[in-house]
């Protein structure tokens, strides 16, 4: 039976701790694991929802579990989060290590994606109106300079 309420609010927490409230009681029970992943859904929310500094924090916390449990997949669920949240520049980084732990994983589908997505962050050469320069010559015995006969040598007398 609910006692009297004071006002529209009352009996409802904040979006601050509703937020939290999932992680800390598996922290509670020590279940690190599942703390672990609810840092990563909580990373993907705040991205989601534009915060992406506090996306980024939470997603390397459920990326530091999942790496003290050597948990590879979640590792790379982790990485893959947070190269989403990152620039580019950051981003491919993070794609490739997500690629190396969903591989460690055994999650080959995943590591596939992952590196796909980093390659499509990989910017091809900017095309220019210059050729290429040529490259040298290459160094052939048919091509050398022949080197002067050793003096005395037959055929060689002095003039």
């Amino acid at each position: 039976m609910a006692g009297p309420s004071t006002g529209p609010s009352q009996g409802r927490r904040s979006t601050g701790s509703r937020r939290r409230r999932p992680r800390d009681l598996f922290r509670a029970v020590g279940d690190r694991r599942r703390e672990a992943m609810a840092w990563g859904n909580l990373g993907v929310a705040l991205r989601v929802a534009g915060r992406t500094e506090e996306a980024i924090e939470a997603s390397s916390k459920a990326l530091k579990v999942f790496r003290e449990f050597e948990d590879w997949y979640g590792a790379g669920r982790a990485l893959s989060n947070l190269a989403e949240a990152h620039s580019p520049v950051y981003a491919r980084a993070h794609w490739l290590q997500a690629a190396d732990a969903c591989t460690r994983g055994n999650a080959p589908a995943e590591a596939t994606r992952a590196r796909a997505r980093a390659e499509a962050l990989t910017a091809p050469a900017a095309p220019t109106d210059k050729p290429a320069p040529a490259s040298p010559p290459a160094r052939t015995t048919d091509s050398a300079q022949p080197a002067p006969p050793p003096q005395g040598a037959p055929g060689t007398a002095a003039r």
